[in-house]
């Protein structure tokens, strides 16, 4: 990473941002994808700013949606019509309910040189499971190596926040690695590394490849997911301080 970059905590956004300003869209209604993307990227790093991080992974899955369909709609001009003026063409109506399920985006963009089917497949599923409803996502480990809430207003300390700033770079420099290969741009010179996946996902294993896979709960066991074993853990020693009455809540 260059020295620059380390300096500006949102030099990759606005590398996104000099790709919006200086390509020239044909057609230029493709430029509204790409702009929608951004306001949910920019708006993962405002997250992050606050150390929010399981919000930051929300606004970031929603921006590669936009980012995904507008590489799709670039590379067929006829799907992009038939997108923008569906009303009423029943003929087409299943091909385009395809677009509305993000894991057909995925397969029908294809590998590339640089991003393959499986590495979007693995950020988008690694992003959704850090911003469903699941136990890891409201609980955090304290200094104490004990189980605790996550915090009301966000994460605090200067090394939590560099934690978020870190998920929030890995999907642009995610997105920018493929707008390079797609644009035949020069945005950034080091490009995502499948490794980088741990700064979403927090954990997660290494395949027969030897590529890093995230680990995402909603495809295995849930217990199996290390914060959901240790809370196990902590919990069964600490079973009064979990549910106990609350005095001054109705029963």
């Amino acid at each position: 990473m260059s020295k620059k970059s380390k300096e500006n905590k949102l030099y990759l956004l606005e590398q996104y941002e000099k790709f919006l300003d200086c390509y020239f869209f044909n057609p230029e209604i493709l430029k509204w994808f790409f702009s929608q993307a951004y306001n949910f990227f920019y708006s993962g790093y405002l997250l992050a700013n606050k150390g929010l991080l399981n919000q930051i992974c929300n606004s970031m899955r929603m921006g590669f949606e936009y980012h995904w369909m507008g590489i799709l709609l670039k590379r067929d001009d006829k799907l992009l019509k038939d997108w923008c003026l569906s009303v009423g063409m029943s003929n087409k109506q299943e091909l385009l309910n395809e677009l509305q399920t993000t894991q057909k985006i995925i397969k029908k963009l294809q590998d590339g040189e640089k991003i393959k089917i499986k590495d979007r497949k693995n950020i988008y599923e690694a992003l959704s499971d850090r911003s469903h409803v699941k136990f890891k996502n409201i609980a955090i480990l304290d200094m104490k190596l004990q189980i605790i809430g996550f915090p009301k207003k966000g994460l605090k300390s200067k090394y939590d926040i560099s934690k978020c700033y870190k998920c929030a770079d890995t999907c642009l420099s995610f997105a920018l690695t493929e707008i390079n290969e797609e644009f035949n741009m020069d945005l950034i010179k080091q490009h995502f590394k499948n490794f980088d996946l741990v700064h979403i996902s927090n954990s997660g294993y290494e395949d027969a490849r030897g590529d890093f896979v995230p680990f995402v709960t909603s495809k295995k066991d849930v217990q199996t997911d290390p914060m959901s074993a240790m809370a196990v853990l902590d919990i069964t020693k600490n079973y009064k301080k979990y549910f106990k009455n609350n005095p001054r809540s109705k029963q």
